[in-house]
């Protein structure tokens, strides 16, 4: 430098060789400390580190929630399985193979509550029109009684009477019919036979 004559205009003048441009950047490792009430604006969602949102993934079974990775959930997220209705939290991504790595939310399945404390039920609950075959009938009966009962009358006598709830017998003989006995009837001739159909 000369005394009286003109002035350096390059830091490189003075003796300075590692000063930053006066228009340069720096890398995020660069920065040590950011005052986090100085950032305005809107911040896209893609600028946002994936834990820091919560998510709810949708899947079809648990197979296909146990294959998710990190880099589909992580802790605080929200799983649902549609073939099972359930949802769970990621409450250890670690383990997001296993059962381990997920709670089931109460709200996937019904809360126990007495029946009183049901709303809105119907008053009654009025079957579908269906049938039944005889070995779907636990208590189906043995035999069933008819409700008309059969009675066998002999020579205007009852005899028997049957109402199918057991079995009977029912013994018929000539003279329980006011017929003669074998042994009482006579030869008949076929003229005698004519006479009575003439």
């Amino acid at each position: 430098m000369s005394r009286g004559g003109s002035n350096p205009t390059t830091l490189a003048a003075y003796g300075i060789t590692d000063a930053a441009a006066k228009s340069h950047t720096h890398n995020s490792a660069d920065i040590t400390s950011l005052d986090a009430s100085k950032i305005t604006g809107v911040i896209g969602i893609d600028h946002l580190p994936a834990g820091a949102l919560e998510r709810c993934v949708i899947v079809a079974d648990d197979t296909a929630r146990k294959a998710l990775t990190t880099a589909q959930v992580q802790v605080g997220d929200t799983v649902k399985v549609t073939s099972t209705g359930l949802m769970y939290f990621v409450v250890d991504d670690s383990k997001l193979s296993t059962d381990a790595g997920y709670e089931v939310y109460t709200a996937g399945s019904a809360t126990s509550v007495p029946w009183s404390g049901v709303t809105g039920k119907p008053s009654t609950f009025t079957p579908a029109t269906h049938t039944h075959t005889k070995s779907q009938i636990t208590d189906f009966p043995a035999s069933l009684k008819n409700p008309t009962a059969l009675t066998i009358q002999l020579a205007g006598s009852a005899a028997a009477t049957y109402d199918g709830s057991a079995a009977k017998s029912v013994n018929v003989t000539p003279a329980g019919i006011g017929a003669l006995a074998a042994a009482d009837v006579s030869e008949i001739t076929n003229a005698e036979i004519d006479t009575l159909f003439a």
